[in-house]
């Protein structure tokens, strides 16, 4: 697993606005199949995601939940969107969220 203290999160602009992780997986999730029980059923055929993964998906979405090293790992195999992209991207949502509360 990617220990989130060794990864250099590229980060350059910083905006009043957050936009949580789960925008940017939600999109990739149903770009072109809006079909969420088609998405899950193939999530769990093709890509081995246990019923917990689903859970945890569901709740990333709703933002009840931060993507995980695991849950970042198993994205990038899902996706062939680095595990290093998604900590990233939780990371600096973060950070933002934290920064904006100032």
């Amino acid at each position: 697993m990617s220990n989130k203290n060794n990864i250099d999160c590229w980060k350059t602009l910083k905006f009043d606005i957050l936009i949580h992780p789960w925008k940017t997986l939600k999109d990739l999730l149903f770009e072109g199949n809006p079909n969420e029980i088609l998405v899950f059923h193939i999530l769990r055929e093709k890509y081995k995601f246990s019923d917990k993964d689903i859970g945890d998906i569901r709740r990333i979405i709703k933002e009840k939940m931060d993507i995980s090293d695991e849950m970042a790992w198993k994205l990038e195999k899902a996706f062939w969107v680095s595990k290093e992209f998604w900590i990233c991207l939780q990371r600096n949502y973060n950070e933002d969220k934290q920064r904006l509360k100032k």
